[in-house]
């Protein structure tokens, strides 16, 4: 029996507290921002939902290549794969970047980059297929947030014969990791928009529950 990824854990634990942040929130505050451009604390959850939505899609693939072949495997995602834009650059020279994308995925070690993705300072532009949607309901997306928490404790209960680091993984965000790592770089960023919901609450103008 494969033992499940230290990592599962972690990411469950950010999950955790995303939720208790979001705990008790009405539609109002969760619709709050502070300024035209930047994002409400609903608009942050739901963005986490799609990119939840997205990384389930992954799982899923990666497991459904293991079963088939019963040994290492391999997921690659290019930048257009992933939805991403690089400023100033045309659409059509952007598989020009892949490979030095990809050689930072290489000799960036994955603590750096996980700091680097926790870190606000760090400006990021979110992929269209996960940039959020405003005015979602409150309970639907702690609902759907607590589901991918569900959806992972069953894919790991459920599978107990996979070797989840042979199930090999790759995109210009994560850069080369396995299964376990993705959830290490979920958990990282995560633990960004942690802190971006903090500033929305703790930010003059915020409303009071009434």
């Amino acid at each position: 029996m494969s033992p499940r990824p230290k990592s599962l854990a972690r990411f469950r634990d950010t999950r955790r507290a995303t939720l208790d942040l979001a705990r008790g929130l009405t539609q109002e505050q969760l619709d709050y921002s502070a300024r035209s451009r930047s994002w409400s604390v609903g608009e942050v959850l739901d963005h986490l939902a799609r990119v939840d939505e997205l990384f389930r899609e992954e799982y899923d693939e990666l497991l459904r290549r293991w079963k088939k072949k019963r040994g290492p495997v391999s997921l690659y995602r290019s930048l257009a794969d992933v939805g991403i834009e690089l400023p100033l650059v045309p659409n059509a020279l952007r598989p020009v970047f892949e490979v030095p994308t990809a050689m930072a995925g290489v000799f960036l070690p994955r603590p750096v980059r996980q700091r680097i993705f926790a870190n606000r300072a760090v400006p990021a532009q979110a992929p269209a297929r996960i940039q959020p949607r405003r005015g979602r309901r409150g309970e639907d997306l702690r609902r759907e947030l607590s589901e991918f928490d569900q959806f992972l404790e069953a894919f790991f209960a459920d599978n107990p014969d996979v070797d989840w680091p042979k199930l090999r993984y790759y995109n210009a965000l994560c850069g080369f990791t396995n299964l376990p790592g993705v959830l290490s770089f979920l958990a990282s960023h995560e633990r960004r928009h942690q802190a971006q919901i903090r500033e929305v609450l703790e930010g003059e103008g915020f409303p009071v529950a009434g």
